[in-house]
């Protein structure tokens, strides 16, 4: 059995996002799998072109975290949140 190694529940969302460059000039259409209040999984379609920081915007989320990638596998992401949102 594995062991969850996550600080967090995960909820699974399922609905579009973006991600935003941390200058908010680049813009890349993704899909919020699950989301934590410390974490997310994504699907992107061009994942190689995905920063190892960035911003996820979420529509009707009161803030939108900055990102850093923790793994990546094929088109999916896992995301850790840090700093000031």
């Amino acid at each position: 059995m594995r062991r969850e190694r996550r600080k967090s529940k995960r909820v699974a969302r399922l609905q579009h996002a973006s991600i935003v460059s941390l200058t908010d000039a680049a813009i890349i259409d993704c899909k919020l799998n699950d989301i934590s209040a410390t974490g997310a999984r994504i699907w992107v379609e061009h994942a190689d072109l995905v920063p190892d920081y960035f911003k996820l915007r979420v529509p009707k989320a009161p803030s939108i975290p900055r990102c850093r990638v923790r793994w990546r596998s094929g088109n999916e992401l896992g995301l850790e949140f840090f700093g000031p949102k």
